[in-house]
């Protein structure tokens, strides 16, 4: 019984998704740009937060906080770049939105 019902929720899961991909792919200009232009700056100032938590101090607390902040231009043409080579755009939505989602996520656990 268990089974087929996680068999479900997982052809459930299938069918949207393959109904996202298609919507992705009927609309290949459109969400080039969306991902390039306001996901690739939100994706990189999320990860800028999240890089304080995961970048060592050092002996001033001061590295955690001013490497981000150096490098956020790098981690923005990573982004950007990623985005415009990528050809399949569907798998390109799912890793930016993985990388806001973990990186919120990592951000939100520290208040809590």
């Amino acid at each position: 019984m268990e089974k087929t019902i996680g068999l479900k929720r997982l052809g459930n899961l299938s069918a949207m998704w393959s109904k996202a991909s298609d919507s992705i792919k009927s609309r290949p200009k459109l969400t080039r740009w969306i991902l390039a232009g306001p996901i690739t700056i939100i994706a990189s100032i999320v990860i800028m937060a999240g890089m304080a938590f995961w970048i060592p101090a050092g002996e001033a607390k001061l590295n955690n906080i001013a490497i981000p902040i150096i490098v956020l231009p790098i981690i923005w043409a990573f982004c950007f770049f990623y985005v415009c080579i990528e050809e399949n755009l569907p798998r390109a939505v799912l890793i930016m939105t993985a990388i806001i989602v973990s990186h919120i996520m990592l951000v939100t656990s520290a208040f809590m």
